[in-house]
């Protein structure tokens, strides 16, 4: 999986880390799948000039022929739906998302990152999802 991508004004945004994992008990939005995600780290890094806000950021994820992944909801907040605060300039911020994913799917995982303002675009990241 290419996993980083760096703008032209110092942004740069990541996927730090993929691992497929049975959904917790405090977990939403898995009953689909089974209780069968995966859980990407997203790693936004500001070497631009300006706090960057990344609280607009979206996440999303599709596998297989481009299917949907349901974001999963965690009543602890160890998972996330994004980002939560600014950035500061050589600052960085990760942000843990879950994805329902089937495991027969791995092969073939899309995490899209759309940092949702005027400057960039969206980037995507496809690869294989291993599980523990």
């Amino acid at each position: 999986m290419n996993d980083v991508a760096e703008f032209d004004d110092g942004l740069l945004i990541e996927i730090a880390g993929t691992v497929a994992d049975k959904a917790t008990k405090t977990d939403r939005g898995a009953e689909a799948t089974n209780g069968e995600i995966v859980i990407a780290s997203v790693r936004i890094e500001n070497k631009t000039e300006e706090p960057y806000d990344a609280e607009g950021v979206l996440i999303g994820a599709k596998y297989g022929d481009g299917k949907d992944a349901q974001i999963i909801i965690d009543k602890t907040d160890e998972l996330q739906s994004g980002f939560s605060r600014k950035i500061k300039p050589e600052n960085e911020d990760v942000a843990t998302v879950g994805f329902a994913v089937p495991f027969k799917e791995l092969r073939k995982v899309t995490f899209i990152v759309d940092p949702n303002d005027d400057v960039h675009e969206a980037i995507s990241f496809t690869g294989r999802v291993h599980r523990d």
